[in-house]
């Protein structure tokens, strides 16, 4: 079994216990960063959070220069090191921070649609199935 695969089979549960209780995620954030797509078909920018496991969660980003701003200034710094299958304290902080720094609406979901891809992959089923 994968190191990923036992993450999510015996953290799902209790992740935020053994967060509160100061232990190492089994999976962590290691990279957040938005790719050039103007080559690409899409010609939209993409966010690729990468993780320790080698899973990446994948999204596309409209508005591109505003995007790129907010993720690599704001968003990006909080989450490296964070476990990504804690999606619902990220989406707390991104929240938080949105206080803040008052985020354009279609901004605040990046993180979490990234978030949701890595847990689908990691589970092995398509990201419709996981929601």
């Amino acid at each position: 079994m994968s190191r990923v695969a036992a993450a999510l089979l015996s953290g799902l549960v209790f992740a935020s216990h053994a967060s509160a209780a100061g232990e190492p995620p089994g999976v962590v954030i290691v990279n957040a960063r938005v790719i050039d797509g103007s080559g690409g078909p899409s010609r939209l920018p993409l966010l690729r959070v990468s993780t320790d496991a080698g899973i990446d969660g994948l999204v596309w980003l409209s508005h591109a220069a505003i995007s790129q701003d907010l993720l690599e200034r704001c968003l990006a710094p909080m989450f490296i090191g964070a476990d990504p299958l804690l999606r619902e304290k990220a989406w707390y902080e991104v929240w938080e921070r949105d206080r803040l720094e008052e985020f354009p609406m279609y901004a605040l979901g990046y993180l979490d649609l990234a978030l949701w891809d890595i847990f689908s992959k990691a589970a092995g089923v398509p990201a419709y199935k996981a929601l």
